[in-house]
């Protein structure tokens, strides 16, 4: 479909995901372009794909934003224990001077500076202490 107008957040993102795939990909080559919303009929862009362009990039922008202020937690697991989240100086491959502590954030574990603990995207491990820099779940 090239009607793109209902899309918000992190649609953005699929969209991203496909454009790059087909840009990067050595087995599908382009071979022309699609007269339309996106190009012109002597194949040029249009405003309306440079608008799609920026609400691309902006989305990216926002989960770079959204990764360096909650960056993942570090996850592991066993049979025996459970699974352990852990925050630490490096978690999520996001080098910072603060450790973090486990929260929830849209179903994914994330490390929270002690000033965005009550951010009202985020939500506490049951069973585990709010002070603590890992939370086992069993």
């Amino acid at each position: 479909a090239d009607d793109l107008s209902g899309l918000e957040g992190d649609q953005w993102g699929g969209v991203g995901h496909w454009l790059k795939f087909y840009q990067e990909s050595t087995v599908y080559s382009k071979v022309g372009v699609v007269v339309g919303p996106f190009y012109t009929e002597d194949g040029a862009p249009t405003l309306e794909r440079q608008r799609v362009l920026d609400a691309i990039k902006a989305e990216a922008e926002q989960v770079e934003e959204n990764r360096r202020l909650f960056p993942p937690c570090n996850t592991r697991y066993s049979a025996d224990i459970g699974t352990v989240f852990w925050c630490e100086l490096g978690s999520g491959g996001v080098e910072r001077d603060w450790k973090g502590f486990p929260r929830t954030k849209e179903n994914l574990c994330v490390c929270v500076p002690p000033e965005r603990l009550e951010h009202p995207s985020l939500s506490k491990f049951k069973n585990c202490a709010d002070d603590e820099y890992s939370c086992t779940i069993r």
